[in-house]
């Protein structure tokens, strides 16, 4: 019975424990807290990608990725660097999704404007949907989903599924 008990103890630490270890090093909890403005979400998501420190606690896996593929792994992108640190930043327009709020956003730099839509996940507190335009309009955001509407097959939802629930 012993040598049971220290087996089971073996096949956890050796086959249970690393899996755990090493999914929670590529699945960070995001650290988005509930109350934070878009604002300061947008102000901090800018700083990352002007000095190549995204945080994978903030951003979500396929923006990270995104982010990767788009700047050659550097994480830098040389447009925003130009621009300067954002001074401003107005909310243009807001939609709540199923998943999270998407944001149209406008912010003024040292040295320019960009305008961007952002998404925030309720489920993950993370950075889910980021684009931006340099010194160009804002851009628009979809329709509000139907009350009655399915959520998964709303156009929001088509366009920007990882702010929608199943």
């Amino acid at each position: 019975m012993r040598i049971t008990s220290v087996i089971a103890w073996f096949v956890f630490a050796v086959g249970v424990l690393p899996t755990q270890l090493v999914y929670a090093q590529y699945v960070p909890s995001g650290r988005i807290s509930a109350n934070a403005s878009p604002e300061d979400v947008l102000k901090e998501l800018v700083a990352q990608v002007q000095t190549g420190t995204p945080d994978a606690s903030f951003i979500g896996p396929q923006l990270w990725q995104i982010i990767a593929a788009q700047t050659n792994n550097s994480g830098i992108y040389p447009a925003l660097v130009q621009l300067g640190k954002i001074d401003e930043v107005e909310v243009i327009a807001r939609r709540d999704l199923p998943g999270g709020p998407l944001y149209s956003l406008r912010a003024t730099h040292g040295r320019g404007e960009t305008t961007w839509l952002l998404g925030i996940s309720y489920d993950s507190h993370k950075v889910e949907y980021a684009s931006f335009g340099v010194n160009s309009a804002p851009q628009p955001l979809p329709p509000q989903p139907a009350p009655t509407e399915p959520s998964s097959t709303s156009k929001a939802c088509e366009k920007f599924p990882n702010l929608c629930r199943p």
